[in-house]
């Protein structure tokens, strides 16, 4: 498992204090959610996604809830084909939580509904891109161009 090289730069966020709580504008969801670490990896990870890679914002989906096994879920995000099947999953962690094969598990029991192509996992410092395929998994160091669905 080899990292990918994600220009996490700095952008310009839309960021406020709401009742003593730091929040930033989603983009996608349009509206201000509160800013914990994990939720400023998915911000850069949107805003990479739309600006430096041309991904649709409009078929970006963000903590959309599904059922995973016997459990309800939410995932962090969804980039949806032209075809509007599942193109890439991504797993977001916070900065502190590395990637492990705990996280793997995790994206792993997503990827079994979602049914997504490609999964990237990232907690910022250190992103994983890989393509699944004949239900195996193999690591990229890439992400795919959004017109490859």
């Amino acid at each position: 498992m080899q990292a990918i090289n994600l220009p996490f730069k700095d952008r310009n966020f839309k960021l406020r204090i709401q009742n003593g709580v730091e929040e930033i504008w989603d983009i996608c969801r349009k509206k201000f959610v509160q800013l914990t670490p994990e939720e400023r990896v998915r911000q850069h990870l949107i805003h990479l996604l739309i600006e430096d890679f041309h991904y649709p914002k409009g078929m970006i989906a963000v903590e959309k809830w599904i059922v995973a096994g016997r459990l309800r879920k939410r995932y962090d995000l969804v980039v949806y084909g032209k075809d509007l099947k599942a193109f890439l999953l991504i797993e977001c962690k916070a900065p502190n939580v590395p990637i492990s094969e705990t996280t793997l598990l995790q994206i792993s029991n997503y990827q079994k509904t979602i049914k997504a192509p490609y999964l990237l996992l990232s907690n910022g410092a250190f992103s994983f891109l890989s393509s699944v395929q004949n239900n195996e998994i193999i690591w990229l160091d890439k992400l795919p161009k959004y017109e490859e669905d």
